[in-house]
């Protein structure tokens, strides 16, 4: 989420695409927080596609639910390498 932030992006429907891809590919990745901040990066290359809010309820940062979770999990996964002193 601060990564999103840094940039000047709105995390939650970035978010939840970011989500639904990996979700829906099934694709797991070495390094999910590089991840993340690659699919911030290449946000304003896809910004001109209009996402639409079908109905998801979103927490008060404008956050999926699902979303949520994920992020949850890269946090998770930050917290752990950091205590096995691996760099993120």
């Amino acid at each position: 989420m601060a990564f999103a932030l840094s940039l000047g992006l709105v995390p939650g429907s970035i978010a939840d695409a970011f989500a639904d891809h990996y979700r829906s590919t099934g694709a797991v990745r070495a390094d999910w927080s590089a991840a993340w901040r690659n699919w911030c990066r290449r946000e304003p290359q896809f910004s001109s596609r209009k996402r639409r809010d079908r109905g998801i309820v979103r927490n008060a940062d404008g956050v999926s639910e699902a979303a949520a979770e994920l992020l949850a999990g890269i946090d998770a996964y930050e917290a752990r390498i950091s205590t096995l002193g691996i760099a993120a």
